[in-house]
């Protein structure tokens, strides 16, 4: 299995190296900004910064999680790596493990730049309280295993391509969904912009939510995980039947 692993690194090995490129620019935006907010950087603006570059961070995860699968359009190479000794059970572990690895080191990553970014502020003035974004994070994890529980079976029943055309599709209608409500429903609640992002801001500290927020919070991880487990199961049963429609 632990081959698989290294091949699965080694197809990705150009999309990682783009990704640790734009990783630099999204890890260093946050701690520029804190310490230009101890000096004349408002604090929503560093609120907003640090919110689009921790998200851009996770969604990293896809393009490189789309390299991991570009091999197993063809039914030859397929073949040949569930007839070694990992077996199939071996060659799938491989696929969700390396779908689990990607996302999670990308939100250490994030945590650990926004640890920095908050110890800067909390140092540098106390004018400021310092805005810990660690909800966010580890919300747009869950997020992306979901989602991966979601299409891994489907594309190794049905392929590649449709496996990632269904989990376009599906974060796609997320993002719409949530643009409608924002165009054509009752927003009168948030007020401004300003007001929106404090709620979100609220909402990510605990400060909102009360006894229900924290309940999904802590079950949440658990009912992932126990989901991505669900799915590799079924993605054992379903891979030989998907390999037979693999192209030659």
């Amino acid at each position: 299995m632990y081959g698989f692993l290294y091949r699965n690194i080694r197809m990705a090995r150009p999309m990682l190296i783009a990704t640790c490129v734009m990783l630099f620019y999204t890890i260093a935006a946050p701690i520029f900004a804190a310490l230009n907010l101890i000096s004349d950087l408002d604090a929503s603006s560093y609120n907003f910064l640090c919110m689009i570059c921790y998200s851009m961070n996770l969604f990293y995860a896809f393009f490189v999680q789309n390299e991991f699968h570009k091999a197993d359009e063809k039914r030859l190479p397929v073949c040949f790596a569930i007839s070694s000794p990992a077996g199939v059970s071996g060659y799938v572990k491989s696929k969700y493990l390396s779908n689990l690895i990607v996302p999670f080191v990308l939100m250490c990553i994030s945590l650990v730049t926004d640890t920095i970014a908050c110890a800067i502020i909390d140092v540098g003035t106390d004018e400021i309280q310092p805005t810990s974004f660690m909800s966010l994070s580890m919300l747009l994890f869950q997020m992306i295993i979901f989602l991966n529980s979601i299409e891994l079976p489907f594309m190794f029943r049905f392929g590649v391509k449709k496996g990632s055309t269904l989990k376009a599709v599906i974060f796609l209608t997320i993002i719409a969904a949530a643009g409608i409500y924002f165009l054509f429903g009752d927003i009168s609640m948030f007020g401004s912009m300003d007001d929106f992002m404090q709620f979100l801001i609220d909402v990510m500290n605990g400060e909102r939510g009360g006894t229900t927020k924290m309940a999904i919070s802590a079950l949440m991880p658990l009912a992932t995980l126990a989901l991505y487990y669900l799915s590799y199961l079924l993605s054992c049963k379903l891979y030989l039947k998907g390999v037979e429609q693999l192209e030659q």
